[in-house]
């Protein structure tokens, strides 16, 4: 009943805090849904970076309960440490298997280079990969206390990372009261760079088109001004000369005697 109740809530949070921050991405500027979906691919890649080391973790676990080979590995001289080390090493060499490949499609196709972040990227790694590894140690620990009915925390427990780490969207977009809880959640600061660097193109955006908006008003008015200085002028007996406008030239006075005459 409550894996039930489970995915659709999650799903629901999700995309809705998504809809949320593009529809506040396209206040902003007029093209900034545009600009937010550019961030989407790289928060796809890391986010499939923090599941796949998550549940290879687990799910090397789980192999080794499945085939009920868990209590000789306990019985085995094997240290506590080495295991997880084990463990470790099979969710880097599942992720490298599953991402890398991605990666290069990424490139082929979207001309997005994840691995163009150099340094960034490398410690977004770590980041990753060290909380994924932490969630699956806990998921283990579940599984060693209560068995395999607990095996659905596998592949179900990091989908609540997903609407409150923030992989989609910034934390802006979240109502207040949920900002604290999305803070401390390590990957909501790795999945925050791809969204700011959004925003501050659409803020950029915005600036450039209200700039351009009263340049244009600027050159607009001023040539409005220089279509009505001539009428202006006549009307006040002002002639342009040498380049200059505004230059009181006398009337004839034979020629205001005939207009009062006139």
């Amino acid at each position: 009943m409550l894996e039930m109740i489970y995915w659709p809530a999650v799903q629901m949070l999700t995309w809705g805090f998504l809809q949320t921050y593009l529809v506040r991405a396209q206040g902003i500027a007029p093209n900034g849904a545009a600009i937010a979906a550019g961030a989407l691919i790289g928060a796809v890649l890391l986010w499939d970076i923090l599941l796949r080391g998550q549940q290879g973790f687990s799910f090397s676990f789980l192999e080794e309960m499945w085939s009920r080979n868990i209590a000789n590995l306990l019985m085995s001289p094997l240290r506590p440490a080495e295991f997880v080390i084990a463990l470790m090493v099979m969710s880097l060499i599942r992720l490298a298997v599953g991402v890398v490949p991605v990666t290069l499609m990424a490139i082929v196709f979207f001309g997005f280079n994840l691995w163009g972040l150099g340094i960034a990227f490398a410690a977004f790694f770590v980041v990753l990969i060290v909380f994924a590894c932490s969630v699956g140690l806990l998921v283990s620990g579940l599984l060693l206390r209560y068995g395999l009915g607990a095996e659905n925390l596998a592949w179900s427990l990091m989908f609540v990372i997903q609407p409150l780490g923030c992989i989609f969207y910034p934390v802006a977009a979240l109502p207040g009261w949920l900002q604290p809880i999305c803070w401390v959640l390590p990957p909501t600061y790795v999945f925050e760079g791809p969204a700011r660097r959004a925003d501050r193109s659409c803020s950029a955006r915005r600036s450039d088109f209200h700039g351009a908006c009263d340049r244009c008003a600027s050159i607009h008015g001023s040539r409005l001004r220089l279509c009505a200085a001539p009428r202006q002028c006549a009307a006040g007996g002002n002639l342009v000369a040498n380049g200059r406008i505004g230059i009181k030239v006398p009337r004839p006075a034979r020629m205001t005697r005939a207009r009062n005459g006139a």
